[in-house]
This record gives C-alpha cells, structure tokens and sequence, in this order.
C-alpha cells in the first residue's frame, strides 16, 4: 500500500453497492467517494475535515436527482389513475433513494441532521400501507375514498423531495463553514 489509491481501494472493494444499475467509478464501489474512511473512531466526522462533508454532498446531490424523478414519476401514475401495484412500486422507489441518503448521511456522521427526513420517509410508507389496506378490502381506483388516498400522496412525496434538499443545503454549509455543523 505505497499509493493513496491501495489505501482506498483496499478499504471499498468490499463496499456493498445498493444497487446493480448504480454508477460506478471503475473501482468497485460506488460513484461516491468512501466517506468512511474520513471518519474518526466515534462514528463522526474529524472536525476539520470539510473532505466528508463535500463528498456527502456530492453523493446527495445524485440521489436527489433520481428522488425529483421517482417523485415525478409518482405524481404521473397517480394522475393516470394506476392501481395499487404502481403506485406501490413508486412508493418503493421514492422510500429506496431516500433509505440511500439517510444510511449515507448516518455512515458519514451526519445522521442527526436527517430526522424531518426521515419522518417524510415514514409518512409516505404509511400513506403506501393505506392504501394496500384499501386495496385489500376491494376499494378500488373508482371509488372517492381512492382518489381522496392517491392525492395526498404527492404532498407527502413534494415534502420529501423538499427534505432531502434542505439537508444537501445544510451540507453545503457545512463545506462552505470548514466543517463546523451548528444545525445538530
């Protein structure tokens, strides 16, 4: 391990990738620089290492470019008026990318950053879960009850979108402050 790379490459070969599509630098991990590795032994990152927050905010900045088009997505299927299985399908896509972000955030030491977040992540599962429900007992996409469940999925989904992007934003600061995080 005489180079810079062996060090890093030797530490992320084995770094799962979430996805099998995911992009990839050609190293066997993810397109995001390891932000593991600029963290001290408590799990948070060294106070004058802007290096982990920048390349956080690189990692997020992707993930929240497929978030927009998940959640556009989503409002699509839900004006074509789709069944359960499609709008479940968008709710699992939404729920992935910001499951991403939050294990992401929380690997590089800015787990307490995320928990609005979070909370729109489970608010829009639980919306998913009404919905199974309501399939389940024979409510279908004819009924008023239906469409009044599928029109408040894109708010739940707009706030998530607006969440994850107030959280990049916040990140921002962190690399524009040298380091020093005065939201937790």
């Amino acid at each position: 391990m005489n180079s810079p790379r062996s060090s890093v490459d030797a530490n992320t070969r084995n770094r799962p990738i979430s996805k099998p599509d995911s992009l990839s630098n050609g190293m066997h991990y993810s397109s995001a620089v390891p932000i593991a590795l600029a963290i001290n032994g408590n799990g948070a990152p060294h106070p004058d290492n802007t290096r982990v927050a920048q390349d956080l905010k690189l990692y997020l900045e992707d993930q929240n470019a497929v978030l927009v088009s998940e959640v556009q997505n989503l409002v699509s299927t839900v004006r074509g008026e789709a069944n359960i299985r499609q709008i479940a399908a968008e709710i699992d896509s939404i729920s992935a990318v910001v499951g991403k972000i939050i294990a992401e955030a929380e690997s590089s030491g800015y787990g307490d950053m995320i928990s609005q977040l979070s909370n729109c992540r489970a608010r829009l599962l639980e919306a998913g879960d009404r919905g199974e429900d309501m399939a389940n007992i024979g409510i279908g996409a004819n009924a008023t009850e239906w469409r009044q469940w599928t029109q408040t999925l894109p708010p739940i989904a707009f706030e998530t979108a607006r969440e994850a992007k107030e959280f990049i934003q916040r990140i921002d600061w962190v690399v524009n402050s040298g380091g020093v995080d005065e939201f937790s």
